[in-house]
């Protein structure tokens, strides 16, 4: 189990860092090997995109700048105002870091949560859009809130809930949830070992499943 967990948090690493390494590419226009806030938000953010914008739509843009904002500076471990390549892995993915899970449940909680009380309700996962909805739609939505979302009944979703429904089956470390997952497929005769020939016996499973996003990986090995 340790072997595997090194060898997806070995492959997860080379994968974010290559992808992480195009974006700062893209992003870096001074070249000096990092992205400062300012670089991030001239490519995202197009200083002309709040021009004819007005009302609850120029509110909610400024609301999705104001939390990017938050996880760079969340995401600048070194707190030099700048994103490294492997900072910049934490920002773009996020639900791969142990450190970023938390912060993710922490910011749809800010989200959702408009009278701050430390949950969200029904009508506020229903949203303020709620009335342009259907009443089919409406009620999928919240039977699902009810019945598979709020595990404890309470009629409302706290942090646990919500890491669940925004991250299903990620454990406090995501590594860990894969490995898991991963010897529980393989592991064949239950050594808590895998073996090329179970690896084999169970190619499709592992490099064809959606349930893992590293299955690509696991071609590149076998």
């Amino acid at each position: 189990m340790n072997e595997l967990y090194e060898w997806i948090e070995q492959h997860m690493r080379k994968h974010v860092l290559h992808g992480a390494g195009l974006k700062l590419r893209d992003m870096d226009t001074n070249k000096d090997g990092k992205v400062s806030w300012e670089e991030y938000k001239a490519v995202e953010f197009n200083p002309f995109i709040e021009q004819g914008l007005t009302g609850k739509v120029l509110e909610e843009l400024k609301e999705i700048v104001s939390r990017d904002k938050r996880r760079f500076e969340f995401s600048d471990t070194d707190n030099d105002s700048l994103l490294s390549k492997e900072e910049l892995t934490l920002f773009l993915h996020p639900e791969e870091s142990k450190r970023m899970t938390s912060y993710l449940v922490d910011e749809n909680m800010d989200v959702f949560d408009k009278n701050k009380d430390g949950k969200v309700s029904l009508e506020e996962y229903l949203g303020a859009g709620v009335d342009q909805l259907n009443q089919h739609t409406v009620t999928t939505l919240s039977t699902s809130f009810r019945n598979e979302l709020d595990t404890n009944r309470d009629g409302s979703l706290d942090k646990k809930e919500i890491r669940q429904w925004i991250l299903p089956g990620v454990e406090e470390d995501p590594i860990h949830s894969e490995a898991d997952y991963l010897m529980k497929q393989g592991d064949a005769d239950k050594d808590n070992f895998l073996s090329v020939e179970e690896l084999v016996k169970q190619y499709k499973v592992f490099a064809g499943s959606r349930v893992t996003r590293y299955g690509d990986l696991l071609k590149e090995e076998l």
